[in-house]
């Protein structure tokens, strides 16, 4: 009989009965080894059925119990049986065992299972935005990522980092030396391993924000020196940054044992152009300053037995002009580097066949593009599908789910299912659908299942908060769509922002779809909230509600001030007793809705304290509603018939920003002489329009 467990990822061979047990299990033994002692440890009560584990074959799939990470698990009516070579080999068939008896009935029979992949990886971010470090989340998400088979864990760091050679980042929020040692040992003992990720020549712009370290910039002498220069490259020719090099490397590898360093090296903006590099490369090209500057970084990871990790983008892009003289040059850091292909919305055919075709050791580079959405998109599965069948073409070392930019009321937290569907695909491969084993629904139903004991409205939720054709955001243009729609309610500080932003697609019946589909999301999450088990990113699922709920109150707010104040402005000259009337009347319909973001400024304030999210979010929610008085107040203000009433977008600008202009903006004259405190002044764009051309 064929039974499909509700499980991923999906084990390789599946052999059941048509016999059950109730998901209750113990493990009477115990063990030194750590990894051992955690398998045995999701089995803590003392009733139901025995789980052993051992390291003697008896049935199954013999290439499953030999894998260094695989195992055989065999269930019975008198108990279940974990057999594996190795401890990782247990700990996996221990989750696989705890993942089903979560649910319930425990199907007997026999699963072997090995993964395909030897390398899977998922990546969380603390730089770019700043994320602080969180010690009790980040050992969740450890143990959350153990569930999905996941053995390699990239923590973005950049230089969110306390280095013991750089006093300027002992900052509190930052992950410690001790912390990271500490981490490192929990991880160990889920057979992961940590792997910090810096960025030592672009993405550097936080870095070199710090006047101490401004002289380290590249920089362009036609447009900026040393002094002025916004940095967001490292100068690959200066002997300090070569000095800086070793110890932030040095301090890195005392801290993490891992094999691997990642270095970055990514979309590097600034090369080989400041007096520094014009100086030592001359005409050299920039492909060999980059060449040259990361074989001496790899020289220096080389030296205490690490190997080098580095992304491909640049790389492939100087490898694409031809020159076959590259290759050779790169042969010795190629030699000690692990390159990190990465591609996060197709298949990247090309690149990865040029890659494996240099023979260098590669492993790609999924997203759950949580940078780019206001909730998970689903489809995103298609693209990490593509982009993976290519490695497993080309038989690269394994794979990497990376998430970036978390703020604005995101998190990785919420990305779960889509950290799920990458890790499903590296552990039991990619066939011309999805994966071997299960589909992307069955793979979405089994993770919301196993996760949170609840399947269907959590899938259906995810796919009402995420998908660009639903009832939600199929009226938002593409531009304004994804991220834009968190960066309306948590960056823009301004209660008339969102309405200039979607005013014109969120109108009459698409305003009123909207409203439903909001409605249908609120009652879908008290379902989910309602059932789920209480784990410590629960919470955090609930994000896209508190988005929408909030957008539709910033709608709500500008639809109903509009048509008074469009009126005001009509009979402003003809009608002075209507005209206060109709400001006043919009004045405190304004004021009743000073409470509508108080969930928002909850959720935001939570994800800082728990998860370490920007506080910034906190701070311009509130703003919003100080912004929201003040509107208020300006509209009384302006009964007095001193001035016209200006637009809903001269008014946002004047008031909640400040006009950026070559020579003059829009009723400037009437803002320089507002009332206070409404008085208002423009700036200068920095175009350099209108300059002199001798």
């Amino acid at each position: 009989m064929i039974i499909k467990l509700p499980i991923t990822p999906y084990p390789a061979f599946v052999q059941l009965t048509q016999q059950q047990v109730k998901g209750e299990f113990y493990c009477a033994q115990q063990f030194a080894d750590p990894v051992l002692a955690n398998a045995a440890a999701f089995f803590k009560t003392k009733e139901g059925l025995p789980v052993t584990v051992t390291t003697e074959y008896t049935l199954g799939e013999k290439a499953c119990f030999d894998d260094p990470e695989g195992y055989i698990l065999t269930v019975t009516p008198q108990g279940a049986q974990i057999a594996a070579s190795q401890p990782a080999g247990a700990l996996y068939g221990a989750v696989t065992l705890a993942l089903l008896a979560r649910q319930g009935e425990v199907p007997c029979g026999v699963i072997s299972d090995k993964p395909v992949w030897r390398h899977r990886g998922v990546q969380i971010c603390y730089a770019q935005q700043n994320v602080n470090y969180r010690d009790a989340y980040l050992r969740h998400f450890i143990r959350a990522m153990a569930e999905l088979k996941v053995n390699t864990v990239y923590l973005y760091l950049e230089w969110r980092y306390q280095f013991p050679s750089i006093p300027q980042t002992h900052n509190p929020e930052y992950l410690s030396p001790s912390q990271a040692a500490q981490l490192q040992q929990y991880a160990a003992g889920y057979h992961i391993t940590l792997v910090p990720a810096l960025n030592v020549l672009g993405h550097t712009s936080d870095f070199l924000a710090m006047q101490a370290f401004q002289n380290l910039s590249e920089y362009d002498l036609l447009t900026e020196d040393e002094r002025t220069a916004t940095g967001v490259a490292l100068c690959t020719a200066n002997p300090q940054v070569h000095r800086l090099m070793e110890k932030v490397l040095n301090d890195m590898m005392d801290a993490f044992d891992c094999p691997v360093i990642h270095v970055g090296g990514d979309e590097v903006a600034a090369l080989g152009v400041c007096p520094h590099c014009q100086e030592k490369y001359g005409q050299r090209s920039k492909a060999m300053i980059y060449i040259d500057y990361y074989t001496r970084i790899s020289r220096i990871l080389k030296a205490r037995g690490r190997k080098m990790g580095i992304w491909s983008d640049m790389l492939v892009q100087f490898l694409s002009e031809g020159d076959p003289s590259l290759l050779e040059a790169a042969q010795e850091m190629f030699d000690n580097t692990v390159i990190y292909d990465w591609c996060y919305d197709s298949a990247h055919t090309q690149a990865v066949e040029m890659l494996a075709k240099a023979n260098v050791s590669l492993i790609l580079s999924t997203s759950v593009h949580g940078c780019s959405v206001a909730a998970p998109w689903l489809g995103q599965t298609v693209n990490q599908h593509d982009y993976f069948t290519d490695g497993f073409r080309y038989d690269v070392m394994g794979g990497l789910a990376t998430d970036w930019i978390y703020g604005h009321g995101y998190h990785g937290a919420q990305m779960g299912v889509l950290f799920a569907t990458a890790e499903a695909m590296m552990w039991q491969g990619a066939d011309s659908i999805f994966t071997v084993g299960a589909t992307r629904d069955e793979t979405c139903l089994s993770y919301a299942l196993q996760t949170y004991g609840v399947g269907q409205p959590l899938v259906d939720y995810w796919h009402l908060a995420g998908d660009p054709d639903g009832q939600l955001l199929c009226n938002i243009s593409p531009e304004r769509n994804g991220s834009y729609l968190r960066r309306s309610v948590y960056l823009d500080d301004s209660p008339l922002g969102s309405f200039l932003r979607y005013g014109n697609m969120l109108r009459g019946e698409k305003l009123e779809q909207f409203r439903t589909g909001v409605h249908r999301a609120e009652k879908l999450w008290r379902q989910i909230e309602t059932a789920a088990r209480k784990t410590p990113d629960l919470y955090y699922l609930q994000g896209p509600v508190v988005l929408y709920r909030a957008l539709l109150h910033k709608l709500d707010w500008a639809n109903e001030l509009y048509p008074l104040y469009d009126e005001a402005a009509q009979v402003q000259y003809t009608d002075s007793a209507r005209f206060v009337q109709l400001l006043n009347r919009a004045a405190a319909g304004l004021r009743k809705h000073t409470g509508d973001l108080e969930e928002a400024i909850t959720f935001a304030r939570q994800m800082h304290a728990e998860l370490g999210n920007e506080y910034g979010s906190v701070l311009r929610l509130e703003n919003t509603v100080k912004n929201l008085e003040i509107l208020a107040d300006y509209l009384e203000s302006l009964t007095d018939g001193h001035r016209p009433l200006p637009t809903f977008a001269n008014m946002n600008q004047w008031l909640f920003a400040r006009p950026l202009t070559n020579f003059w903006s829009s009723r400037c004259d009437e803002w320089f002489v507002e009332k206070p405190p409404f008085t208002r002044t423009d700036g200068d764009n920095g175009l350099p329009w209108g300059s002199a051309r001798w």
